[in-house]
C-alpha cells in the first residue's frame, strides 16, 4: 500500500508540474483514461494528446488531492482542480479567459509493474461548463430559457414519434 501512495504522490506531482512525458512514462503502453464527461483515451499517444490539450487550454491548470482510499491495486482519489481557459481550445471549445474550480473523482488502477494500467476521471461537466462561460448561470434568464427550449424540443419529439 505504501508503494502506491508513492506512485501516486509522484503522479500527482507530475500534473503539477505539467510534465506529460513524466506523466506517460508512469502509464501502461496501452493504458487508457478516461474523462468523463470529455472522453476515453487509450495508449500513451491518445493520452498524451489529451494531456497536451488539458495543459495547453489550462496554463495555469492545478489540483490538489483532497482525499484518497486505497483498496487492493486501485486508489480512490477526490481532487479540487483551477484553471484559467485562456490557452487553446479543449473538447472543441474556444477559450473564454474564465477561470473555474471543479471538484471531481479519480479511480486509479496499477499494473503488478507498478504502471497506471487505468485511470477513470469524473468531473460535473456542466459546472465546469458554466464557471467557464460556456453555459448560462443557473436560474438566469439564458438558461431558464434554454431549458424552455430543450423542453419544447422534447415533447416536439414525443409527438412526432407518436
Amino acid at each position: 500500500m505504501a508503494e502506491l501512495d508513492l506512485v501516486i504522490d509522484r503522479y500527482q506531482e507530475r500534473i503539477d508540474a505539467h510534465d506529460i512525458d513524466g506523466l506517460l512514462e508512469m502509464h501502461a503502453p496501452d493504458a487508457t483514461l478516461l474523462w468523463l464527461p470529455v472522453g476515453t483515451y487509450t495508449g500513451r499517444d491518445a493520452i498524451r494528446g489529451a494531456l497536451e490539450m488539458l495543459f495547453t487550454a489550462f496554463p495555469d491548470f492545478q489540483r490538489t488531492k483532497d482525499s484518497m482510499i486505497v483498496q487492493g491495486d486501485t486508489v480512490a482519489l477526490e481532487f479540487t482542480a483551477t484553471g484559467t481557459f485562456t490557452g487553446g481550445p479543449f473538447d472543441g471549445y474556444q477559450p473564454t479567459g474564465a477561470s473555474g474550480e471543479v471538484i471531481g473523482s479519480e479511480l486509479i488502477t496499477v499494473d503488478a509493474d507498478g504502471m497506471i494500467a487505468s485511470t477513470r476521471t469524473y468531473w460535473d461537466g456542466m459546472q465546469m461548463a458554466r464557471e467557464l462561460g460556456l453555459m448560462p448561470d443557473e436560474d438566469s434568464i439564458l438558461d431558464r430559457g434554454l431549458h424552455g427550449a430543450l423542453n419544447v424540443m422534447t415533447r416536439a419529439r414525443r409527438v412526432i414519434r407518436l
